[in-house]
């Protein structure tokens, strides 16, 4: 039960891959593997190094893990088309890699725009990379399809584990350690956390503020950082509360002490309405016993209109965002069972021992079926 898990972008906290890599690991290891991450050098640090230092490096990465092919029954792939050496390497020796996927081929066009001039030849080596798999994860249903139509029908085992959320970190009852941090807190705000980019709804929740019909005491707290930080920055509204990027084990308590969280994410490209939503948010915001005020796409609004856990709107519609706000601020009593649903249901069915245990029993079926 000896596994390599390759992560070429580098899983760094703050960032929802660092949380679903080492939730996914620590699930794993106590049900009896044995995981060696194998990530970038730089997965400590927030600033990148350049495109061709990051080639190198992966180069690098997948010739030192071919070499340990002997100390491993499978490979785990957190998908990536330059990957595709160590593919063509496990096929030739029999390794079976299994691919983690949790985009379309479109997402590395949002991440790296530049990266769209080779898109034919980027698409084409993923693709190759599913077909030869052992085995397929994705984290919604419509990507599970997606999978599927990209392998045209090739016995590939493709299986849908969604993200999840660490139900110790992420509860009604999670605490601030950090006088500094509780310090910073308003007396009554929503908050978004994650990534600052333009398709996570940061342009959203700012044209959000500007309404008439957002509640005048209720702030917006921010946590995280990215390319639309600056942006927020210059915001002139005193409401908005920017903490920065925050260890993962302290977001919980401020999560758990807002009114609702917000997961405004809009649809680059056709991405979300076509492939479903799971964000890590998510989860962590139900789990706190909070509602959920999401954009109206697959997954995420499914699971919300499920358990009765938040509010959906329209997407990329300010007013709208303003509005959820004012419903969740305006009745606490309502807002509050909202958010008790949604920790029911996610301590239930979607924590991370669940989903690494999904995950477990998916790689052992794989293993089975290759002895």
């Amino acid at each position: 039960m000896s596994l390599a898990y390759l992560c070429l972008e580098a899983p760094r906290e703050g960032v929802a891959s660092y949380v679903h890599v080492h939730e996914i690991i620590a699930g794993l290891r106590k049900r009896g593997w044995t995981v060696d991450l194998v990530a970038p050098s730089h997965s400590g640090e927030w600033r990148r190094p350049g495109l061709m230092a990051r080639v190198l490096k992966y180069a690098a990465m997948q010739i030192s893990l071919t070499l340990k092919f002997r100390r491993y029954r499978a490979v785990y792939v957190r998908a990536h088309p330059l990957a595709f050496p160590l593919a063509c390497a496990a096929k030739l020796f029999g390794i079976p890699l299994v691919h983690e996927v949790n985009g379309t081929y479109g997402d590395l066009y949002v991440a790296h725009p530049g990266a769209r001039h080779g898109r034919r030849f980027l698409d084409a080596m993923q693709r190759r990379q599913f077909r030869w798999a052992a085995g397929v994860i994705c984290v919604t249903p419509q990507l599970a399809q997606w999978v599927k139509n990209e392998i045209e029908n090739r016995p590939v085992p493709v299986a849908t584990i969604p993200n999840g959320a660490n139900v110790e970190l992420f509860s009604p009852s999670a605490t601030i350690s950090d006088a500094g941090i509780s310090g910073q807190l308003p007396e009554k705000y929503v908050v978004f956390f994650g990534g600052l980019t333009r398709w996570h709804g940061i342009p959203q929740m700012l044209a959000a503020l500007e309404t008439k019909t957002w509640p005048k005491d209720v702030s917006l707290v921010v946590i995280g950082d990215g390319p639309e930080a600056p942006r927020l920055a210059a915001a002139s509204d005193s409401r908005i509360v920017l903490l920065g990027r925050l260890p993962y084990t302290t977001v919980g308590g401020i999560v758990a002490r807002a009114i609702a969280g917000l997961v405004p994410i809009s649809d680059p490209d056709g991405r979300s309405s076509s492939a479903g939503l799971a964000p890590l948010k998510l989860y962590e915001t139900l789990a706190c016993a909070i509602p959920a005020l999401v954009s109206d796409f697959p997954g995420q609004a499914d699971l919300v209109r499920e358990h009765d856990c938040g509010i959906c709107f329209p997407p990329d519609d300010g007013e709208a965002l303003a509005s959820a706000v004012a419903v969740v601020d305006a009745d606490p009593a309502a807002a509050r069972a909202m958010g008790q649903r949604g920790a029911a249901a996610v301590r239930s069915h979607h924590s991370w021992n669940s989903r690494a245990g999904d995950t477990s029993d998916f790689l052992a079926r794989i293993q089975a079926s290759r002895d």
